[in-house]
């Protein structure tokens, strides 16, 4: 393996833990959001002209919105920001009729499409804490068994994984990593 191909393997394996361990850490703040959702009711909407965005916890969920306004009702300034705190945790699909046309709710999950109210658009996807949660999971687990069998794998390259078995060179073909020595790699019956 080349240099420059060498360069792009090690550039790849450290944006994968880079997204592994920010994946980590967004798995962590929705399991905290996950309790607090249970006490309390949250949202944030950022305004942007005639479009209001947001997301939302209560009640173990987590809703994404987005409501598209009118252009002659009375908007918030571009850029405006609301924050919205309540006590108590009633889910958020308590909110949602199923029964009306554009709005479904089962499970924890949920959706409204609604139609145009005096020219109002309003949007939003409901997911329960515990489907985000083991998804955002997915990619730590594997960065950390990766790991795990590189370091118990011994007749591996530490860098990339190769099997170094039978190598004598002392260093690894596929990355071109120094090896423990030309010795640490030879088959144990070579001597036969």
């Amino acid at each position: 393996m080349g240099k420059g191909k060498a360069r792009i393997f090690a550039i790849r394996r450290r944006l994968a833990t880079f997204l592994s361990a920010l994946s980590l850490a967004l798995c962590v703040a929705t399991a905290i959001v996950w309790v607090w959702s249970y006490m309390w009711q949250d949202g944030v909407r950022v305004s942007a002209g005639l479009l209001t965005t947001g997301v939302g916890f209560g009640g173990g969920q987590v809703a994404i919105t987005a409501i598209i306004e009118a252009p002659s009702s009375s908007r918030r300034p571009n850029g405006h920001i609301d924050w919205d705190q309540r006590p108590g945790g009633a889910a958020i699909t308590d909110a949602i009729d199923s029964d009306q046309p554009g709005q479904w709710a089962k499970l924890g999950f949920g959706y409204i499409w609604d139609s145009p109210t005096f020219g109002t658009r309003m949007f939003a996807i409901v997911v329960p804490c515990w489907f985000v949660l083991p998804v955002l999971a997915i990619l730590p687990a594997l960065t950390v068994r990766r790991i795990l069998r590189r370091k118990h794998d011994s007749g591996s390259c530490g860098n990339c994984g190769y099997d170094l078995t039978g190598n004598t060179s002392g260093t690894c073909p596929e990355c071109g990593t120094k090896t423990k020595g030309a010795a640490a790699y030879a088959p144990a019956n070579e001597a036969m």
